[in-house]
């Protein structure tokens, strides 16, 4: 709620001045990434793409990015509990003044999430390491309301915006080499039970910051 009162307040002080100012409006073709991405905490991303004009108001934006882990003890023996995988971004952005836009999202995230856990064996008489590898696959849809801000004097925006919808995800396991006499699992993922197995559909509501750079070849219509 804070960002979206944020991004309004932003919207009213200053689009009287960003519309007196033709060189505001985007190029057909501009190159776009989501900086936040690679401080995810939960799925760390690097993802970049681009946006082109499909009618003078409408935009259409596709990207691509890397799923990882960007700490280094996830990749320990002990504390491993790493990603890896990739996401599709797509978007329409239609924009109702030259720097405030109206859109719908659809990204697709499909990664594999390894984990070292600790197994109980022999009735909980001591414990193993064992590897797990699960599957998952996030699908999302999102309206949005975003804000461009254009730095003065250059080819870069940025892009705020927040937007709401429905996530749905499937999550099974990959590998699991535990023996038949396992026991617990000992120190289970129980962040908000993201990664449990299973089918799962719930609400996604998400504010984010957007990078872009508007190319100097290819006009706006």
């Amino acid at each position: 709620m804070r960002a979206a009162l944020v991004i309004i307040f932003i919207f009213f002080t200053n689009t009287s001045l960003l519309q007196a100012q033709d060189s505001l409006s985007l190029k057909k073709f501009n190159l776009t990434c989501k900086p936040l991405g690679l401080i995810n905490p939960i799925t760390t991303n690097a993802t970049a793409g681009i946006m082109v004009q499909l009618q003078k108001k409408l935009y259409a934006e596709i990207q691509a990015g890397y799923i990882y882990s960007f700490r280094i003890s996830d990749y320990t023996i002990y504390n491993m509990k790493y990603n890896s995988g990739f996401k599709i971004n797509t978007e329409l952005k239609y924009f109702v003044l030259p720097d405030v836009y109206i859109g719908a999202q659809l990204f697709w995230n499909n990664y594999s999430r390894f984990e070292n856990r600790f197994f109980t064996r022999q009735g909980g008489s001591y414990s193993e390491l064992y590897l797990m590898q699960k599957q998952i696959n996030t699908l999302v849809g999102h309206l949005k309301f975003g804000y461009l801000v254009i730095l003065p004097s250059s080819n870069f925006f940025i892009d705020l915006f927040v937007a709401a919808g429905l996530r749905y995800k499937d999550v099974y396991v990959v590998k699991n080499n535990t023996p038949e006499d396992m026991g617990d699992l000992i120190g289970a993922d129980l962040i908000l039970g993201i990664n449990n197995e299973g089918t799962h559909i719930y609400p996604s509501a998400i504010f984010g910051v957007g990078l872009g750079y508007k190319l100097s070849w290819g006009t706006s219509r």
